[in-house]
């Protein structure tokens, strides 16, 4: 699980409210969705970023009280008028979905092109989170030209930038090429 935030210098501005994101590779919503509904860990966090949903566009996320939901599935990430992406649009599984407390502010944004990803803001506090799934099908140099092109238009519109996910590149093997490259953009690794 790799969650990356940007360094931010000026860290003397006082907050009044925070906020919890929860992030989980859930391989299969609907398998899982009675887990994270009795989970009090889920329950408390103000937003859910899942991957690997493993649901068609024709899922409908499930009713958790007090929360409301944004799907991405695989088929619709990717673009239909090339054929690398067309490839990777027909495998199965993938998928990411997000679920936010009625009460939390959220608007969904539309910044991405051939990424399995969804990217809310928190308007109050101007802070953008990109849940990202990356298939270890899917070329790590394709993936970074458009995980590239993803954090240039995050960082046009803000300097607080979330990047979690699952990239399916094991650091602890010694790959680290996507750490390597959110480090070379200024993010850090939180353990």
């Amino acid at each position: 699980m790799t969650r990356f935030l940007p360094e931010i210098e000026n860290t003397a501005e006082e907050h009044t409210q925070s906020f919890q994101i929860m992030y989980h590779n859930i391989q299969g919503l609907q398998t899982h969705a009675e887990d994270i509904k009795q989970n009090p860990d889920f329950r408390s966090a103000d937003y859910i970023c899942l991957t690997e949903t493993w649901a068609n566009q024709e899922f409908t996320c499930f009713e958790m009280v007090g929360y409301d939901g944004f799907h991405l599935p695989r088929s619709l990430a990717f673009q239909e008028d090339d054929s690398y992406y067309s490839s990777l649009k027909e495998m199965q599984h993938g998928g990411v979905c997000v679920f936010h407390k009625l009460s939390s502010e959220t608007e969904l944004c539309n910044l991405t092109s051939n990424l399995e990803c969804i990217v809310f803001k928190i308007p109050s506090r101007n802070v953008f989170v990109a849940t990202v799934y990356r298939t270890q099908r899917y070329n790590l140099g394709k993936f970074l030209e458009n995980m590239e092109t993803l954090i240039c238009k995050l960082e046009d519109l803000s300097e607080r930038v979330v990047v979690i996910g699952d990239f399916n590149q094991d650091i602890l093997k010694g790959s680290c090429t996507v750490l390597s490259f959110m480090l070379s953009k200024g993010f850090r690794q939180l353990c």
